[in-house]
């Protein structure tokens, strides 16, 4: 990764063309700052890690774009601005709900797959699990027990087109997180097809569902329980759909990382001014 971020910066500092603002999505690019000669943004794409923070430290002239502003918190001061994911409603349709709780994604305590399947199964709920195992002994341990037990359905990983077809079609996203993730994009892709999210209070989750209205946030996962069971009638999935593609499209994104680029620019041409 570090002789790719290399090669790249390499060969924008060699364009005859030159660059106003070069965007970073790679850790080892950012260390790599001093081979460009442009202004630089990086977007955080990663938890807090005293190792990332010091390397950030040593190459104040990328500016820290958060994905969150959650995860801005844990970084500290120096973010340079919050741009929440966006992504092109028209690939999200509207489909009746068939009924199912849907979990999906891969297998991992973090992610609390052993808990969505007790919190279907106290509900009375079908669930469907789509992704794959993680962690081998976690699966083993813990959820595969309570698959069998409970007679979850495993439909496997999902991707592209099944994927978007398969949460339209839940009752609920339900997303029993176990950690602060600084952005989980699946949540606003279930928002996208106006289905709504059952979630813990985690991470970036208040940012991204409202509650009472985008879905339902609880503070215990045994109060999910409830939620999926009144999942059918509490929302209107077309308000949901309609505030997800105000809030969470592409083209939103895309503004606010322009005024992020538009900034960038400014300074770095005052910079060159000045020296």
């Amino acid at each position: 990764d570090r002789t790719h971020a290399a090669w790249c910066l390499r060969d924008i500092a060699r364009d005859p063309q030159g660059f106003d603002v070069v965007h970073l999505h790679s850790v080892a690019a950012v260390g790599l700052s001093r081979l460009c000669p442009y202004p630089m943004v990086a977007t955080l794409h990663h938890d807090r890690a005293d190792d990332l923070s010091r390397l950030y430290h040593d190459n104040p002239r990328v500016r820290r774009v958060a994905i969150s502003a959650n995860q801005a918190r844990k970084e500290g001061p120096g973010i340079a601005a919050i741009v929440h994911h966006g992504l092109d409603p028209q690939r999200f349709p509207a489909m009746p709900d068939q009924g199912y709780l849907l979990h999906i994604g891969r297998y991992a305590p973090e992610k609390g797959t052993h808990l969505a399947v007790e919190i279907a199964a106290r509900a009375g709920v079908p669930l469907l699990l789509a992704g794959q195992p993680h962690d081998q002994d976690y699966y083993r341990d813990r959820v595969q027990p309570l698959v069998r037990r409970h007679g979850i359905l495993e439909v496997g990983p999902m991707g592209g087109a099944r994927k978007i077809q398969l949460m339209a079609r839940a009752r609920a996203l339900l997303f029993p997180i176990q950690w602060d993730e600084p952005f989980g994009l699946v949540m606003i892709e279930s928002l996208l097809c106006g289905v709504p999210v059952l979630t813990l209070r985690r991470g970036s989750v208040p940012e991204v569902v409202e509650d009472g209205i985008t879905g339902l946030i609880a503070d215990d996962p045994i109060e999910l329980v409830a939620s999926a069971r009144i999942a059918e009638t509490f929302f209107d999935r077309e308000r949901i759909r309609q505030i997800a593609r105000k809030r969470w499209n592409a083209d939103r994104m895309a503004e606010e990382y322009l005024m992020v680029y538009r900034e960038a620019a400014s300074e770095g041409l005052t910079a060159a001014d000045a020296g």
